[in-house]
């Protein structure tokens, strides 16, 4: 068996799944097999999770391949606890375990112009965690549109692969480009990629009052009831129409769902509602 080391920002579940199609393993094995090799090689394997165990496999901590690869830190930005840890540490093996390969969006999503980039620099191309933000719909280096994996096993081949096989079709974002984007979205697409270089969650303490004092400067409702305009009606006003039907629908002006993010006070937990607290 072949073990493969993360490239750079590369997806985890995009790290797990060219183990798993390097040593031409089913995806419900793969798992078992990594570990399996580890174990092999020396290593302590007993109760690890995935994260950890592709930190092993890459020569890393899993602190250091959590924060690097994973998309824990902008899926838990904020924490209630007490005792603040890195990202990935032990004690937080259940975190870890539940987020540490999940992708926010559904499916495989990748820029032309970084996969070229990779196969002229590497070889080979890869899936980067940038590409996969909720609500981010363009490539944040290159400002281009990004392509889906219209398949529905998304890591089972290279996004360079899937390129030659037809298999990507660009997104249909609400601007070609994000330079031509609004800048609503522009705020959002920076502030959501920030979040990713977030070591370790933010107590919901160093939160509460710049949350508050920023929907009392814009006349919001601080809490579920009251009688100031909610955060989701200035999002319904700041927001491009199209990209809300698409990412947040429940904020969508048609919709009967009720909105995550009225409550200015509680924790947040979506990359919207850190962003809508501090847009101008």
């Amino acid at each position: 068996m072949i073990l493969v080391q993360a490239m750079p920002d590369e997806l985890s579940a995009a790290h797990a799944g060219r183990f798993g199609r390097l040593n031409r393993l089913p995806g419900h094995k793969v798992h078992l097999v990594l570990r399996a090799v580890l174990r092999a090689d020396g290593h302590e394997v007993d109760g690890l999770t995935m994260v950890e165990l592709l930190a092993l496999a890459s020569g890393m901590s899993s602190i250091a391949y959590a924060q690097a690869h994973s998309m824990i830190p902008a899926l838990r930005v904020a924490t209630k606890g007490d005792v603040i840890r890195p990202h990935g540490h032990r004690e937080d093996r259940s975190y870890t375990k539940r987020l540490g390969t999940m992708a926010p969006k559904e499916g495989g999503f990748v820029c032309l112009k970084c996969l070229k980039r990779d196969l002229e620099r590497f070889g080979f191309s890869w899936f980067r965690r940038v590409h996969h933000l909720i609500g981010v719909d363009w490539c944040i280096n290159h400002g281009d549109a990004l392509w889906q994996v219209a398949t529905s096993d998304p890591f089972s081949a290279l996004p360079h692969v899937l390129k030659a096989r037809g298999q990507l079709r660009e997104l249909d974002a609400c601007a070609h480009s994000l330079d031509e984007a609004d800048p609503f979205l522009q705020r959002y697409v920076t502030i959501s990629a920030s979040l990713l270089t977030l070591a370790q969650p933010i107590p919901t303490t160093q939160l509460h009052r710049p949350i508050r004092e920023r929907a009392t400067g814009l006349g919001l409702r601080r809490s579920m009831l009251g009688k100031q305009p909610p955060l989701s009606d200035r999002v319904r006003d700041l927001a491009p129409k199209r990209w809300m039907q698409a990412h947040v629908p429940g904020l969508h002006p048609h919709s009967r769902r009720p909105a995550r993010i009225e409550g200015l006070g509680s924790t947040p937990t979506h990359e919207l509602e850190h962003t809508q607290f501090v847009h101008e």
